[in-house]
């Protein structure tokens, strides 16, 4: 059983059942939005590395 949450602090965001987990109104939207700007984030980095790689190559 999973007993640290970083990004879920139950029970305000969810509730943890035997077999599922049951999200309060509105969490999965925090999710996909944390997802997306990670994912963003990523995304730009690589580009910036990429770029410069090819400026000192």
């Amino acid at each position: 059983m999973i007993t640290h949450y970083s990004l879920i602090s139950c029970p305000e965001m969810c509730q943890v059942g035997y077999t599922t987990l049951f999200f309060r109104t509105g969490q999965i939207g925090v999710l996909e939005d944390t997802r997306n700007r990670t994912l963003h984030g990523i995304l730009r980095t690589k580009a910036l590395l990429e770029d410069t790689k090819h400026v000192v190559t």
